[in-house]
């Protein structure tokens, strides 16, 4: 899966913004655990950082699949040895 590098830089910069809100939430708002406030913030914390886990992962397979199909990639250069 190919994704463009514009992509993942605005879905990081969304996840991010998720993950500082929530972050926010739980430091100045201090919702008591067990609430429901605490658990929607704890689900938003956690699936900000699996979604921006999954996405760097894309990102990562992403370019690497970019550099075999490259002209320049060490494989595929023919050598005039």
């Amino acid at each position: 899966m190919k994704l463009p590098l514009e992509m993942g830089r605005a879905g990081l910069g969304m996840i991010m913004f998720v993950f500082v809100m929530a972050a926010m939430i739980l430091y100045f708002g201090r919702p008591a655990p067990g609430t429901g406030p605490f658990v929607i913030t704890m689900i938003m914390l956690v699936g900000a950082a699996v979604l921006c886990t999954l996405l760097m992962i894309i990102l990562r397979r992403s370019s690497r699949s970019d550099d075999r199909s490259s002209p320049e990639h060490p494989e595929k250069r023919k050598h005039h040895d």
